[in-house]
């Protein structure tokens, strides 16, 4: 076999194997990031809507004050004690066990001491559920959030939710905005 032939041959499985690759790729579709919460920026139609949520609704105040990119309300809970009843909550359904999930939201604190929580609870209830969370006290609009691989029992419900911070002494106060959960 004459090196002309040899260097065809190798010209030939490389390309194949390029293609090959190439192929695979444009077949392989991305997972779309589909907002797996209904009203994430806590309006319908620009009107302020709470549609959606659950929980204290006294201590769920609609402001117009959405975040930069946002609409024009956002979500204000005021702390009442430790814990706090200022929180609302979301089920999230179509997650499974092992599912990786990742949910954001811009907070901010409304005055000196304020600040929000997010939340990804799974289990029977929003009490005792396993939790992943994580806070912010700064009184500019910051994006947070937080990531979980989905552990799910039969009967698991996922929740997402808002909260505002434990308190004893101040009325405490966040702003929530454009709360969204995408699977990856």
């Amino acid at each position: 076999m004459s090196i002309i032939n040899k260097v065809q041959i190798f010209l030939m499985v490389g390309i194949f194997i390029y293609s090959s690759i190439g192929c695979n790729e444009s077949i392989v579709e991305s997972e779309s990031n589909e907002n797996l919460i209904f009203n994430g920026s806590f309006e319908i139609n620009n009107q302020p809507s709470l549609e959606g949520w659950f929980g204290n609704q006294q201590l769920a105040e609609l402001i117009n004050q959405g975040a930069p990119n946002g609409g024009n309300w956002s979500l204000q809970l005021t702390s009442d004690w430790a814990p706090t009843t200022g929180f609302v909550y979301s089920s999230i359904s179509n997650v499974y066990a092992g599912d990786i999930v990742e949910l954001t939201a811009y907070v901010r604190g409304s005055g000196q001491f304020g600040g929000g929580i997010i939340s990804l609870v799974s289990g029977q209830n929003i009490w005792s559920g396993r939790n992943k969370s994580i806070s912010m006290s700064d009184t500019v609009w910051s994006q947070i959030s937080v990531t979980d691989t989905l552990e799910l029992n039969a009967n698991d419900t996922l929740w997402v939710v808002l909260s505002s911070p434990h308190t004893e002494i101040l009325l405490l106060k966040g702003l929530f905005d454009l709360v969204k959960l995408e699977k990856h």
